[in-house]
């Protein structure tokens, strides 16, 4: 029967799907135990302090992401073979746009430190963490996205698997021996994350060049920064990626944010612990999100919409009883871990966990439609959905959170969530898409 369900998937799908899934769900049992491991030596108050730092760098950081990957995917994979040229040209223009958008981000981040500090945070040494979390984030994504986009398109999918394990392990290990010599801090967490994520980082960026020179025999030289041919529409993409960032900010890190401003630092905790445990369920989505994404984009090149639709068909199917087994398997989980763990301060986390992760069992097997419009040269209608799906889990985070507390933040998140995917679908299908990509 397994084997019947994935006959006709594409030439080495099911190779980078297996490590992708290597990558995510390695890197979310490392990256889950990492949190949880925080959450106990910093304690409840602590990690609430660590989470709204790490969130509203975050947010900054987000609301200048161009999703540079999928650009360098869309238009490199278009002229890769028979245009070597263009190609690089294209590659070295992504990385330096990313350069100066990181260091736009970490400039605006500083200029908030005080309101932040004042508002939000509201410890004597704010400011000094806030400072740290976007150095960490500066330096851990800065060049990254052209990075990945490479070692994708070169089915290098391996490599990047491996670093993600790397650099969560890394982070345990080091924080493990920190917390035996001296008690941890968010300080001191915090400049792991810089040390660790650096390293990482910059490993990913070097081996996708190597990766790009083992398949096309050559890179052009730092110094040789063209303009693409084609950097209007390259343009057109990535203003309306940015679009999309800014406006999914309100589900990935302005909702913790939100959270911090009516509610108290121990909330926080609670509130994010259970984000980090429905974002792990989602570990199990996200490797389909980013293999099938090259596979589209070639299908559109090639304008073979047979073999698009029978593809996204074939995963759509594999995804629906995936999602209802995940989200079942977590509910019973779930209680059980919070309480080995983390203890009684945090046991909220397993009471409002279900309602918090109902989200997956739709948006799982939507997973496609975001990586669909990409292939398609069509981020603008994302962006229509994610203002609009946005909007509403505004509305709702802000109403919830004020008049209902913790359980409305998390209807607000989820439902939010929900209704961003489906207007996604709903574009897709007036728009045709799948005979169009």
């Amino acid at each position: 029967m397994l084997q019947r369900m994935v006959t006709g998937l594409p030439n080495g799908f099911l190779r980078n799907l297996r490590w992708q899934y290597v990558a995510n769900l390695g890197a979310g049992v490392l990256g889950g135990f990492y949190m949880l491991l925080l959450g106990r030596v910093l304690g409840v108050s602590e990690f609430g302090v660590y989470s709204l730092c790490i969130s509203i760098a975050t947010l900054v950081f987000n609301l200048c992401d161009m999703r540079l990957h999928d650009a360098a995917i869309r238009f490199v994979s278009h002229c890769s073979t028979n245009k070597p040229n263009e190609s690089e040209a294209t590659i070295n223009a992504l990385i330096l746009l990313d350069i100066v958008v990181k260091a736009v981000a970490f400039a605006v981040l500083t200029t908030l430190l005080g309101w932040a500090g004042r508002h939000l945070v509201k410890t004597q040494d704010a400011g000094l963490l806030l400072v740290l979390a976007g150095i960490s984030l500066f330096v851990s994504k800065v060049g990254n996205g052209p990075a990945v986009g490479v070692l994708r398109l070169t089915d290098k999918f391996d490599i990047h698997a491996k670093l993600q394990l790397v650099d969560w392990g890394t982070k345990i290990v080091v924080t493990l021996l920190i917390s035996v010599i001296t008690p941890l801090t968010v300080g001191l967490a915090l400049t792991v994350s810089i040390i660790v994520g650096a390293a990482v980082n910059m490993a990913v960026v070097l081996l996708a060049r190597k990766s790009w020179l083992a398949k096309y025999g050559r890179y052009s030289t730092p110094a040789a920064w063209n303009v693409p041919a084609n950097w209007r529409q390259i343009r057109q993409f990535v203003l309306s990626c940015t679009g999309i960032s800014i406006f999914e900010s309100v589900l990935t890190e302005m909702d913790t944010t939100i959270v911090g401003w009516f509610l108290n630092i121990e909330t926080v905790a609670i509130y994010r612990m259970a984000k980090l445990f429905t974002l792990l369920l989602w570990r199990a989505a996200d490797p389909v999100h980013f293999v099938i994404m090259p596979e589209l984009s070639r299908f559109s090149a090639s304008g073979d919409t047979q073999g698009l639709n029978a593809l996204l068909k074939r995963v759509t199917s594999l995804l629906i009883p995936a999602a209802l087994v995940i989200y079942l398997s977590a509910a019973l989980c779930v209680p059980s871990i919070v309480k080995l763990f983390l203890g009684a301060e945090f046991a909220p986390v397993a009471a409002i966990f279900p309602l918090m992760a109902s989200w997956v069992l739709v948006c799982m097997p939507l997973v496609w439609v975001h990586a669909l419009a990409a292939a398609a040269g069509r981020p603008d209608l994302l962006l229509r959905a994610t203002i609009i799906g946005n909007a509403f889990a505004a509305l709702l985070l802000l109403t919830g959170t004020r008049f209902f507390g913790l359980n409305g933040a998390v209807i607000g998140w989820s439902a939010g969530l929900t209704a961003t995917e489906v207007m996604k679908l709903f574009l897709i299908w007036k728009n045709r898409l799948y005979d169009k990509a």
